[in-house]
């Protein structure tokens, strides 16, 4: 397909310092719901870290040559962080990691290039309901809807912000769902689900999306985001352990 987006002006950001954007926006994010859980700000700041993730995958399915592979190392990668994702989190309810999402999402836009079907990619979303993944089907069409619109940055944004509220509604549903002591009324919603609350200004990617170049960088980072995921996460769970958290 040809990219129709319009060109940065002033600032912008290469493959590699949008990876490492993603990267530093995900630690704050996650500083956040270990560390300072009533911070709203910090979570706000993670909203946009999933939707800059999932427009990163969206594109490389756009030009890789090896879709099978590209799906197994992110399956690959997914099971293996699995551990961590729980020791530094601490879930009281089995949930799997973001990989195991963004996994479903790539295969989801296999899918839908080969079908044309969004049916088919909501069907396969509802794995990620059953094994109760990060952002669930939404991210999944999340995924989907950035892919479609890839080239028009301004239909992305309509059709991104309402996937996102729909994301907020399934994390206070899912909340509600698993926490008897969850009261359904705004002052309930606010202390068990902020993080969902404000999952709509994730929209905010897009000032990143118009700013990327689409260029490569300096340095190939095929593998950094892999390795970094469960690190910092290790990382994070044994400062969570020796502050006695």
């Amino acid at each position: 397909m040809t990219d129709v987006s319009p060109r940065p002006q002033g600032m912008s950001f290469d493959s590699s310092q949008m990876k490492l954007l993603a990267c530093a926006l995900m630690v704050v994010d996650h500083i956040g719901i270990i560390f300072f859980p009533d911070v709203t700000i910090l979570r706000v700041i993670g909203r946009t870290v999933f939707p800059l993730f999932a427009y990163l995958i969206a594109e490389g399915f756009r030009h890789t040559r090896d879709v099978t592979g590209y799906l197994g190392r992110l399956s690959l990668f997914a099971l293996a962080s699995q551990a961590v994702y729980h020791f530094a989190f601490r879930y009281p309810f089995p949930q799997g990691n973001v990989l195991f999402t963004l996994a479903v999402g790539l295969y989801g836009l296999y899918v839908y290039e080969k079908t044309k079907s969004v049916w088919s990619v909501a069907f396969l979303g509802m794995a990620c309901e059953v094994g109760h993944t990060s952002y669930g089907m939404p991210g999944v069409l999340l995924m989907l809807a950035i892919h479609i619109n890839f080239d028009d940055i301004k239909k992305m944004a309509l059709w991104v912000f309402p996937v996102l509220v729909l994301i907020s509604i399934r994390g206070i549903l899912w909340s509600w769902a698993t926490n008897p002591e969850y009261e359904m009324s705004w002052a309930g919603i606010w202390a068990h689900s902020k993080a969902s609350v404000v999952e709509p200004f994730g929209v905010a990617f897009l000032f990143f999306v118009a700013r990327y170049n689409h260029q490569l960088g300096k340095h190939k980072m095929k593998y950094f985001f892999y390795l970094f995921y469960p690190v910092h996460l290790g990382l994070l769970g044994l400062l969570r352990m020796a502050l006695g958290k």
